[in-house]
């Protein structure tokens, strides 16, 4: 195809499909906490280091400033890219592989 958002779309379709360890934003219900107020990830701020005492600080940073928190994401670091094989389906570990450019959907 011609759209290249259609086709970005698909292309991570595929990905979803083959790894089986996410899901793509069509499948999932958008919390409304997350769209409704303000919330904080430990990544934008820490990146690999989160700690206890950073989360903290933080946390009491946002009180004193008044900053209603409505959710806090917890984040350590990236998924893996690297296909870590214990969160593979069995059928994928097992080399049953999909070429999703044989695909016609």
């Amino acid at each position: 195809g011609t759209d290249p958002y259609k086709l970005i779309s698909r292309g991570i379709g595929y990905v979803s499909a083959f790894l089986g360890t996410f899901k793509t934003v069509h499948e999932k219900k958008i919390p409304t906490v997350a769209t409704n107020s303000f919330g904080w990830c430990t990544w934008d701020a820490f990146y690999s280091k989160v700690n206890r005492e950073g989360i903290a600080k933080g946390l009491s940073t946002f009180q004193s400033e008044d900053v209603p928190v409505g959710f806090m994401i917890l984040d350590d670091g990236w998924q893996s890219a690297k296909n870590d094989q214990k969160w593979r389906r069995p059928e994928v570990q097992s080399g049953d592989e999909h070429d999703a450019s044989s695909s016609s959907s």
